[in-house]
């Protein structure tokens, strides 16, 4: 069982761009009924900072010896609990504890470009080409955030203007279900657009040159 918990933001890195790493993530995950229980490997996920399993269960998957080389070891556990026909459970538990993942702008950069491009293929098909070029694809969905405000401002198209006004209303509730001042919504392209460049270099790096907090690591050594 994965717990995944409420997110602490201080900073105003924090609140601007976590919300929006999530978001996408969570669109991915989509419901959890689809990975609660899954036989399907690259639809099981967990959340690092809580995993509780039985001893029985850890060693039948040879436990995180098994997924030394992973960056991403809490999504390749999981999988591998899939891979060896045992279950999965994930589930919300915001009311009762809460992680601070990052504390500034500087962390986050690190943090998820070490985490995405790693993490990302692991959640489609065991495909070679989709794998391979689904981490240069992922920052796509951010245009639809960033660029209609300024073609609004620019051009004064009326679609335009829907569009973020439409997506601004989104933000709001995304901002106020995780839990960050809604006032952060009135710039969600700055932090779209921060995502879109974090996406964008995690990919450009891969697993050439993992940095995290002072070490460097060599994925699948």
């Amino acid at each position: 069982m994965s717990v995944v918990a409420r997110q602490e933001m201080v900073t105003f890195w924090e609140r601007l761009v976590q919300p929006h790493v999530l978001l996408a993530l969570a669109s991915r995950v989509g419901d959890l009924r689809r990975v609660n229980r899954t036989r399907i490997t690259w639809d099981a996920i967990a959340s690092g900072a809580y995993i509780l399993t039985t001893r029985r269960a850890y060693d039948a998957v040879g436990t995180h010896e098994a997924v030394k080389g992973a960056i991403a070891e809490d999504v390749a556990l999981a999988q591998a609990y899939v891979r060896h026909h045992l279950d999965i459970f994930l589930t919300h538990a915001a009311q009762f504890m809460s992680v601070r993942m990052y504390r500034s702008l500087a962390e986050i950069v690190e943090g998820w470009s070490k985490n995405l491009a790693l993490g990302v293929p692991l959640m489609f098909p065991p495909l070679p080409l989709v794998r391979r070029v689904a981490p240069y694809l992922m920052w796509l969905p951010a245009l639809c955030w960033v660029l209609p405000p300024p073609l609004w401002a620019v051009y004064g198209w009326s679609w335009a203007a829907a569009t973020t006004l439409v997506s601004l209303a989104i933000w709001i509730a995304v901002y106020r279900a995780e839990g960050a001042p809604v006032r952060y919504a009135l710039v969600y392209p700055l932090g779209a657009a921060m995502v879109a460049y974090i996406m964008i270099r995690s990919a450009l790096r891969g697993s050439r040159k993992v940095e995290w907090r002072g070490r460097t690591y060599t994925p699948h050594a």
